[in-house]
């Protein structure tokens, strides 16, 4: 068993962008192909952010889906 501590659960996009040491219009472009998971806790209005524990879960999963991460389009 793999046990994983998701330090903060959800990253505003600048945070992001700067732990990840990505620009932030390439997170944004992430976002908009839907590549990145978000929450948007107050609705279409609020700010974005991205949901971190749904990531690490994407990851863990990757594996288990090989062939479909490997035909992923990372070049956006």
């Amino acid at each position: 068993m793999v046990s994983v501590l998701i330090e903060m659960p959800m990253l505003d996009v600048d945070a992001y962008a700067s732990k990840t040491m990505q620009k932030l219009d390439a997170v944004r472009h992430q976002i908009r192909n839907g590549t990145l998971p978000t929450l948007q806790p107050k609705g279409k209005s609020g700010r974005i952010f991205i949901n971190m524990v749904e990531l690490a879960n994407m990851c863990a999963q990757a594996e288990g889906n090989k062939e479909e991460w490997e035909k992923a389009n990372w070049d956006n």
